[in-house]
């Protein structure tokens, strides 16, 4: 499993919880409990996914970029809620904490120093989401954690709360991300 500061993004924009009140209007913000991520209703819709063969970049790669995002297709989204914020390193240890869970090493790309000869993306065995290199305080985003780590995650909330938390589908984040749009989705590394 790749290890990388930008696996916060998986963490970010997807913890998702079903709601007994299906009367919580979109746009609510609500939390399941004091530790739990700030969460936002997402309303139901449609949208188109994919990309035009006019939103892609003209260069060497935009082929295949292309045919990542055909063919467009009409998808149907049921009312969710997903997280308004990043994960933060404080949300993070109170899971690291309650779960007695390993502060593990080997992040890639932390700012700490390699030996001699190794590259950026060489795993530091030092590093982790506790030890990246750069200061960071509670309420900065939770980074070197993986898509097994974000799994773990929100199952943990999942049995801390007795709602239902999960990863969004690609489909949820891209809806969640248009706003009602249909404007371009900037790539995030």
């Amino acid at each position: 499993m790749i290890k990388c500061l930008c696996t916060i993004y998986i963490v970010a924009l997807v913890t998702i919880s079903s709601f007994a009140q299906v009367s919580v209007k979109p746009g609510t913000s609500f939390r399941d409990c004091p530790d739990c991520p700030e969460m936002i209703v997402i309303p139901a819709g449609s949208f188109t996914m994919g990309s035009p063969k006019s939103e892609v970049e003209h260069d060497a790669s935009s082929e295949t970029r292309l045919q990542l995002e055909r063919p467009l297709r009409v998808v149907n989204i049921q009312k969710f809620a997903a997280g308004k914020f990043d994960i933060t390193r404080a949300e993070w240890a109170a899971f690291v904490a309650d779960t007695d869970r390993p502060t593990t090493g080997d992040c890639t790309g932390s700012f700490l120093p390699g030996a001699p000869g190794s590259k950026p993306w060489d795993p530091h065995p030092e590093a982790s989401w506790a030890n990246v290199g750069f200061s960071q305080d509670d309420r900065h985003p939770v980074v070197c954690i993986t898509w097994n780590d974000a799994q773990d995650y929100v199952q943990w909330l999942s049995r801390k709360t007795g709602a239902n938390y999960r990863l969004l589908t690609e489909a949820e984040w891209e809806f969640a991300a248009r706003a009602g749009t249909s404007v371009p989705i900037p790539l995030r590394a």
